[in-house]
């Protein structure tokens, strides 16, 4: 994760055209939706077909382990534990957050 969080900045502050920033903002774009990103979480993205696509099956998301577990609360309090973190009061926020 460190070195995904390195090449996250290479691609906002290196110098726009540089072979350095090309490969992290490649790396950027896969990490937000590959397929096998391990951040992605899915096993595609459907935002065309939520918008475009009246048939709902075309919608689905197949969501990776982790996600799956996560809607279980089991889980989510083992997952606070194992990092050091009290499971009252504490959260575990996925997705898109600045």
């Amino acid at each position: 994760m460190d070195y995904f969080n390195q090449q996250m900045k290479n691609a906002y502050f290196m110098a726009e055209g540089t072979p350095g920033k090309i490969r992290a903002t490649d790396m950027m774009w896969y990490l937000w939706c590959g397929a096998k990103s391990p951040v992605f979480g899915k096993d595609r993205m459907t935002t065309f077909e939520h918008y475009f696509v009246a048939d709902r099956a075309a919608h689905r998301e197949v969501m990776n382990p982790y996600y799956q577990l996560s809607v279980k609360e089991e889980f989510c309090n083992r997952l606070l534990q194992e990092f050091g973190l009290p499971v009252e009061g504490s959260h575990i926020i996925n997705g898109h957050v600045p």
